[in-house]
């Protein structure tokens, strides 16, 4: 849909200068529930055993499966993976599995067993703490599991720009020769995805912050996440798992 933005002056009359801003908002259809269901059928018929499946807020978090990929796809792991996706899709809740995951890692047993990890993104922004993993063993899919967001909103550009963000982020570390390390990115964060109570999703400054900590002066990491639209801290984590 598109979105239309007048500016108008304090009379309430359209403002020519600057004039009326176009934005195209494509927000994409996320399956329902009825889809979901099809979907699911159509993997047992295509499972070699009964999937088992775990459910957490209409999402499968687990599936046991083994699904044979066709011969006719790619042998490459991630090509394989997104066919899989795209197969099911529905019933993960997926609009476009390859818009929304791109490649983290690839592992391979001591079995020969292959473990491909994805992360989700929405456009060119990455989800904070989202991941899928799906689970090969030769030709078939054995099992996925992963915590994602199937919808994702639409946000205004950011209000907060990355210097104040920094500024937020250094000020309220629980340290001392506060720091930015690495470079700050803009991502969606969603306290559910790391087991929070609050799952409002929000666009957030994701920034590396190196110091020392008051608790111990042990020198640490803080990865932290500022709201982009109130500056709000939504997240910190210790990389170091012993402080803060």
């Amino acid at each position: 849909f598109s979105v239309k933005f007048t500016v108008t002056d304090s009379r309430g009359k359209s403002d020519p200068t600057p004039a009326a801003i176009q934005v195209t908002v494509n927000n994409p259809v996320v399956p329902g529930l009825q889809e979901q269901t099809s979907s699911l059928q159509l993997l047992r018929q295509d499972s070699l055993t009964e999937p088992v499946i775990r459910f957490k807020d209409t999402l499968p978090r687990f599936a046991a499966v083994q699904v044979p990929i066709p011969d006719t796809v790619e042998d490459d792991a991630v090509v394989r993976s997104l066919y899989y996706f795209g197969k099911y899709r529905n019933l993960y809740r997926m609009y476009d599995p390859e818009e929304q995951l791109y490649l983290r890692r690839i592992k391979t047993d001591s079995s020969g067993g292959k473990h491909v990890f994805f992360r989700q993104k929405k456009g060119g922004t990455t989800v904070f703490g989202a991941e899928v993993v799906i689970h090969f063993e030769g030709e078939k899919v054995t099992g996925t599991s992963g915590s994602y967001l199937p919808d994702i909103p639409w946000f205004a550009p950011p209000v907060i720009d990355v210097k104040q963000a920094q500024g937020i982020a250094v000020q309220t570390a629980p340290g001392i020769n506060t720091k930015v390390i690495g470079e700050s990115l803009l991502m969606y964060f969603n306290g559910g995805l790391l087991g929070l109570q609050d799952r409002t999703t929000r666009l957030a400054w994701r920034i590396v912050i190196n110091g020392r900590r008051n608790s111990d002066d042990a020198q640490t990491l803080w990865t932290t996440l500022i709201d982009a639209h109130s500056g709000q801290l939504l997240f910190r984590v210790d990389e170091m798992r012993t402080g803060d």
